[in-house]
């Protein structure tokens, strides 16, 4: 029996496969269960009870190690919801303070609005496979029983947060970004002309450069302008809010 258990975990089996293993054993355990302890035949007196005892233990004990593949799926599933709850609260819970903080939240809003379509499959799976466990009477941790149960509700709970923090940051709050944004818009338009009045001062193209004095110099210049590049690839200082405030914007309109 074991080197048949080995087999079958090396050739890496589906869900459905370990599924239909466990309620093999799980009906094979019923039907051990359900034969009488004891047999007479006219005068002999047979006593199963022994047999019987080892026989349900044996049942028992193969259920349990086919069903550990299920479990360890529907384990490692429920812990990466669990996590990502865990990580959308304590995320929409952050104080929003500046642009960057506000687009973070944005695509945390949105990110959780997308999720709504699909996370009751989601659910739906970790149900079933928590479920066929029951069914077929494996015992699991009361913890991991109450996880799956508070699943929705959690849900529920994130995406109620969700709306308030949207319109605590895009009513209540609009106008304080707003204002933010006019302010690093104006930093952007002065550090555009400060870069070009340098660049066209003592750039590369200066008269009367070396070769070598002009390569050293528009290296210098490249390097700062991928620089504000890389900022702006990712929205963080002064020359990322120009995009920043066509976004804040189309998100103030929803």
């Amino acid at each position: 029996m074991h080197a048949s258990y080995r087999h079958f975990v090396e050739q890496s089996p589906s869900i459905e496969e370990s599924r239909a293993k466990v309620e093999a054993y799980f009906q094979l355990e019923k039907k051990v269960a359900s034969v009488p302890e004891q047999f007479v035949v006219g005068c002999i007196h047979l006593t199963m009870e022994p047999m019987k005892h080892t026989l349900l233990a044996l049942s028992r004990t193969w259920k349990i190690e086919f069903s550990s593949h299920i479990h360890e799926e529907a384990n490692k599933l429920l812990q990466e919801v669990l996590q990502q709850h865990d990580l959308f609260r304590s995320s929409l819970q952050r104080e929003v303070e500046t642009l960057e903080e506000l687009r973070d939240t944005l695509n945390l809003l949105h990110g959780i609005m997308d999720l709504e379509n699909v996370v009751d499959d989601h659910f739906l799976a970790i149900e079933q496979l928590y479920a066929v466990l029951k069914e077929c009477e494996v015992r699991l941790p009361r913890t991991e029983c109450q996880q799956v149960e508070q699943m929705r509700p959690e849900w529920k709970t994130i995406t109620e947060l969700s709306e308030q923090v949207q319109h605590q940051l895009l009513n209540r709050r609009r106008l304080h970004f707003e204002r933010m944004v006019d302010k690093q818009v104006q930093s952007f338009r002065v550090d555009t002309i400060q870069f070009r009045n340098s660049f066209d001062s003592e750039g590369p193209l200066v008269p009367g450069l070396t070769p070598a004095e002009a390569v050293t110099r528009l290296g210098t210049y490249v390097a700062t302008y991928w620089t504000h590049a890389h900022y702006c690839s990712y929205g963080r200082g002064s020359w990322a809010y120009v995009h920043m405030y066509v976004y804040i914007e189309r998100h103030l309109r929803m």
